[in-house]
């Protein structure tokens, strides 16, 4: 997605700039909301014929239901663009002690990856392979 509008906005790509990934996290995060909320699926869940659903009552979700689903996903997301952004403005005007970013990037690194290894966790180990963002949301994917 990013590289696409790299060519239609005119900027340069480069697949090791941090912050245009983290912004293109923070974008199919969005992808995913709306596409969930609106359609239930995104196009590789139409393309392998799964939808979303409500746990419940396996009805539609919404957008709102949606964006519960994908918070946690999306907040990491937004902070990673925050941290690139203080990152690169702490480097811009020649900080020389960066230790207490470092830190905090390391640590926000490691809450990240912990939050991506319980979602397999969940998935591999719930009823229905569940993941955390699907008990958050009250989802459940289904073959349709």
């Amino acid at each position: 997605v990013i590289y696409i509008e790299s060519l239609i906005l005119g900027f340069e790509y480069s697949p090791h700039d941090k912050f245009l990934q983290s912004v293109n996290a923070v974008q199919l995060s969005l992808y995913a909301i709306f596409m969930h909320g609106f359609f239930g699926q995104t196009v590789g869940k139409m393309l392998v014929g799964v939808k979303v659903l409500n746990h419940e009552n396996e009805q539609p979700i919404g957008l709102l239901q949606s964006l519960r689903r994908e918070s946690v996903t999306l907040l990491l997301n937004v902070i990673w663009v925050i941290l690139s952004i203080v990152a690169s403005v702490m480097v811009y005007q020649g900080v020389e002690d960066l230790s207490n970013l470092v830190t905090t990037i390391l640590i926000f690194a490691a809450l990240s990856l912990i939050w991506g290894i319980s979602e397999f966790v969940t998935m591999l180990f719930s009823e229905k392979r569940r993941a955390v963002h699907d008990f958050i949301g009250k989802t459940v994917v289904v073959r349709i």
